[in-house]
């Protein structure tokens, strides 16, 4: 059965979960790489902090997305 993997290299959406403003954290350059590559698709930032990410709004979980994202990195393991 073949498998559509376009949502794996030309996703439209991208949850990064553990996403913080210092570029030297995992999820911070991640951020700035995606921005830096010219990614056009929706990054969405998401740490239980909230507030705002390179002027993205954070979401505190991915509960809070309103469509999930096509693919997700994370850089914590889950709790």
């Amino acid at each position: 059965m073949a498998r559509d993997l376009r949502p794996l290299y030309h996703p439209r959406s991208i949850a990064v979960v553990g996403a913080g403003d210092r570029p030297t954290s995992f999820g911070g350059a991640v951020l700035h790489l995606l921005e830096k590559s010219g990614f056009v698709g929706e990054i969405v930032p998401v740490n239980p902090k909230g507030g705002t990410i390179r002027n993205l709004k954070v979401r505190t979980s991915l509960k809070q997305l309103e469509r999930p994202a096509e693919l997700c990195v994370t850089s914590s393991a889950p709790t």
